[in-house]
């Protein structure tokens, strides 16, 4: 999929990459685009330049991943396909972005160099946000945050799915493992009971039944019939209170 897009903005599927020039004049700032295929091709060129940082990025770079995901390949297709969202959501998000919207009929004002404000922090970088470059244009900048924002948001919802997957998987063999083992135990006390009452004690009769969460108080044979009406279904467990 990445390799594919990159392949096609290389190959003059979409413009190159917007200039970058990083000073002007207030006259140059508020000069107009120099054509209409100037400005429609300006988005193109950062959603190219996107692409190509996405490639640079890779798997590891595009989101944090523990060692163990790294290798997964199910989370790899999870992020090629969030990178296919990103790269159709981007030309909409741009047009539809109070910043970009505000900036686009004067193009030097976005291919200026973006300054982070020495008040505010950057949000992108406190939330761990990969750079587009060291030195940006204000146009890169709002282009790759809006597409790396649709990127993660894709990518974890793919990957949530899958997580949440597993957590079902893994509680149902649980709960299968739990009935297979209290079958067992029943098993082993409708042998022990299978003696008679003589053959057991009364310690064992009480910890019988405390153990599969019955009263323990009364005689050997009360504790024995007691038992022998759980395996039947006719007593039931105690009710554990509440703390």
């Amino acid at each position: 999929m990445l390799s594919s897009l990159t392949g096609i903005f290389s190959r003059g599927g979409a413009e190159t990459a917007p200039p970058r020039d990083r000073d002007f004049s207030h006259e140059e700032l508020m000069k107009p685009w120099e054509s209409q295929e100037a400005r429609d091709a300006y988005p193109l060129g950062l959603l190219a330049a996107c692409v190509a940082r996405t490639a640079e990025l890779g798997f590891e770079g595009m989101q944090k991943h523990s060692g163990r995901d790294r290798d997964r390949a199910d989370f790899r297709c999870c992020y090629e396909e969030a990178v296919g969202v990103a790269v159709a959501a981007l030309p909409g998000i741009l047009e539809a972005d109070d910043r970009y919207r505000g900036l686009i009929d004067r193009p030097n004002f976005l291919r200026r160099a973006w300054r982070p404000s020495p008040i505010f922090q950057d949000m992108s970088s406190l939330l761990g946000t990969p750079s587009f470059s060291d030195a940006p244009s204000v146009g890169e900048k709002i282009a790759w945050d809006k597409y790396h924002h649709s990127f993660t948001m894709a990518y974890m919802a793919r990957v949530t799915q899958i997580l949440r997957g597993e957590v079902r998987d893994n509680a149902r063999l649980l709960a299968a493992k739990i009935e297979e083992k209290a079958a067992e135990l029943k098993e082993d006390l409708r042998a022990r009971l299978a003696g008679g009452v003589d053959s057991l004690t009364l310690a064992r009769l009480k910890k019988d039944c405390e153990d599969f969460g019955l009263a323990v108080s009364g005689t050997k044979g009360k504790l024995f019939e007691r038992l022998q009406g759980f395996l039947d279904g006719t007593v039931q467990r105690k009710k554990r209170r509440r703390r």
